[in-house]
């Protein structure tokens, strides 16, 4: 028996909040994006900006980057009306939105973890640190953990085409728990 979702409707925001959030979002991606974008052009175009600490920086900019040049635009089709409810019943979309958001914010993280951790290493073995530290071994794990982190949204969801892409009802309890 097949169960029908006509009497679901999309709750589109309204009033204010149609105008408002838009705009915070497009100022918010224009200040991510543009920030970042000079981090990395500053560390590639000066040869003294290329040290081991700033690559973990370089790896945090870019992870930044994805939300701010496709998570925050995503967010911003919610309040347009014209393609919001079809967005937000596609699961492709669902899906990839929350792949790529996965994949940035665990790759964030784990920048910020091996930022720090590479500092303590400097700090406590300052005349072994250039033999124990392996940035491209470091962010190459770590991104290779965050996609696949973020990809295992495309097989392990709770996708329902009567609900809508919200995280809660998106991700798999068990998911949200232990990751």
């Amino acid at each position: 028996m097949s169960t029908s979702c006509t009497d679901i409707k999309y709750p589109l925001p309204s009033g204010v909040e149609l105008v408002a959030f838009p705009i915070l979002y497009i100022l918010l991606c224009l200040f991510i994006c543009g920030g970042n974008i000079l981090t990395i052009v500053a560390v590639w175009k000066n040869q003294l900006l290329r040290i081991t600490p700033n690559m973990f920086v370089v790896s945090l900019a870019v992870a930044d980057l994805m939300v701010g040049g496709l998570v925050i635009p995503m967010q911003i089709c919610r309040y347009i009306p014209s393609i919001s409810e079809s967005l937000e019943s596609s699961k492709w979309f669902c899906v990839i939105k929350f792949v790529i958001f996965s994949t940035s914010a665990v790759s964030s993280v784990f920048s910020m973890m091996a930022i720090a951790f590479d500092r303590a290493l400097y700090i406590g073995y300052p005349f072994r640190y250039q033999t124990l530290s392996n940035p491209r071994l470091v962010i190459t794990v770590g991104w290779l953990l965050s996609i696949t982190l973020g990809m295992t949204h495309s097989y392990y969801n709770n996708w329902d085409s009567c609900k809508f892409c919200q995280p809660a009802l998106f991700f798999k309890t068990e998911f949200q728990i232990y990751v």
